[in-house]
């Protein structure tokens, strides 16, 4: 027969082993949300870094306290690296520029001189960047250019266009030379 204790007075005694197992069970419950929540900021800096590399990359040391000077001195950097740029690529648009506005007229000039019949030759041409002044002649029987479409088609590029026609002679024949100035600003 099995000895029972049952009478009314009775302590009761909790054995070493069951009371682990109780500590255990109630304090695994903290320690998996202590656990979760390490592990989602694991997750949040993780994406973080993957999203912004260049930051992190930059950050000499990870200091609660120096964290918020180092991004703002890494923010001046960049945006004065972002306003070279834009210096940068507006010199160099301006470049682009002066150098088709400082040509363009020479191009057209031998454009037409390839689309039309008559020989057409450029005896003066200046441009400095602000003005422009073009004397070139054709020879042949009758003209051939029409001053209002150079106007026009210099006028998309160039100001102020003004073409004349200064002359028109006998050359050899029935062959005459028509002598023309383009003037114009930038």
């Amino acid at each position: 027969m099995e000895r029972l204790n049952l009478y009314i007075g009775k302590k009761k005694v909790l054995k070493l082993r069951t009371f682990l197992v109780l500590l255990i069970i109630s304090v695994i419950p903290a320690l998996s949300f202590f656990f979760f929540a390490a592990q989602w900021k694991l997750m949040k800096v993780n994406r973080l870094i993957e999203s912004y590399p260049v930051v992190f990359n930059n950050l000499s040391e990870i200091k609660l306290n120096s964290i918020e000077n180092q991004l703002e001195t890494l923010n001046l950097t960049f945006q004065k690296k972002a306003n070279d740029l834009s210096s940068i690529n507006q010199s160099m648009k301006n470049l682009i520029v002066n150098s088709y506005t400082s040509s363009y007229f020479i191009k057209y000039i031998s454009k037409m001189a390839s689309e039309i019949p008559n020989k057409i030759y450029l005896s003066n041409a200046y441009f400095d960047g602000k003005r422009l002044y073009m004397e070139f002649y054709e020879y042949g029987t009758e003209t051939r250019i029409s001053t209002s479409t150079i106007q026009s088609d210099l006028s998309k590029v160039y100001s102020n266009v003004v073409v004349n026609f200064v002359e028109e002679r006998n050359f050899i024949g029935n062959t005459k030379y028509f002598h023309y100035t383009v003037e114009g600003t930038r």
